[in-house]
């Protein structure tokens, strides 16, 4: 652990005490109907088209599952659009299903975490040599745990943060009949409607809705537009199975800017 100039903490390492935030360290992970070893196994078989292919993956430790991702074909486009998100529902399902990994996650704090490494993985995380990297797991980790300490988070009167379990044929139903006002970016990201559609894993997406006095119906979305968006394209098959939730947070406008000053992401 190394401190940085405005004293926050670094964990630049997942070894010792920290190796639990590794996708390699083992621990029981139940996604999707099946079981396997470690997340790393389960992030790699999510590259699966069929049951068949992804039950070889219950059986490896990480770096096995690694090495056997690398041989199974996927359209990259497709891959790249949505193993973020699908990467966030795997550690989302890590930090409810493992109490090691869970604790770990929460006594880092506010602590800056790098997953660090000698592979040269510069998208999941930051290569010592070069020091270079987008630490998209880092980030990752960081999120699910700074949405356990916000759920927690009072800022005073008059100011909360509210988290929502919402079916999302609901927000759906709400939004279309005005009750939340939106503004999605012109292009949307359609690679993520089959997690949309996808129960098991609809609730890592999060909505944050703002009360406006001054506007008729209340509400503001002012994260998750777009996530919106794709659900009202895709909304017709929600009917062919089961529906899942997705999380909206309900805050003030007061709030949200308080929280955005210090730093909170949604």
């Amino acid at each position: 652990m190394v401190e940085t100039r405005d004293t926050r903490p670094v964990i630049n390492r997942f070894r010792d005490q920290f190796w639990p935030l590794s996708n390699f360290y083992e621990c029981e992970i139940k996604f999707n109907g099946m079981t396997y070893k470690n997340t790393e196994a389960c992030f790699q078989a999510m590259k699966c088209k069929t049951d068949e292919e992804k039950i070889q993956f219950t059986l490896l430790n990480g770096a096995n599952a690694k090495k056997l991702g690398r041989q199974i074909k996927t359209d990259i486009k497709e891959w790249d659009a949505v193993k973020d998100y699908i990467m966030l529902a795997i550690i989302q399902a890590k930090f409810l299903q493992c109490e090691e990994f869970r604790n770990t996650l929460m006594s880092t704090g506010d602590a800056v975490l790098i997953e660090g490494n000698d592979h040269g993985d510069k998208y999941w995380g930051v290569c010592n040599i070069s020091a270079e990297g987008l630490n998209k797991l880092g980030k990752t980790l960081m999120l699910v745990r700074d949405r356990e300490l916000n759920r927690k988070f009072h800022a005073g009167d008059g100011m909360y943060i509210r988290p929502i379990s919402t079916p999302i044929d609901t927000l759906v139903t709400r939004v279309k009949a005005g009750y939340y006002r939106y503004e999605p970016s012109s292009e949307l990201n359609m690679g993520i409607a089959p997690l949309l559609l996808d129960k098991n894993v609809s609730e890592m997406f999060t909505i944050v809705i703002v009360m406006e006095p001054e506007f008729a119906s209340g509400f503001t979305v002012v994260h998750g537009a777009d996530i919106i968006a794709v659900a009202l394209k895709v909304g017709s098959k929600f009917g062919e199975s089961d529906i899942g939730n997705v999380t909206v947070l309900q805050t003030t406008r007061n709030a949200y800017d308080h929280f955005i000053d210090l730093g909170v992401k949604f």
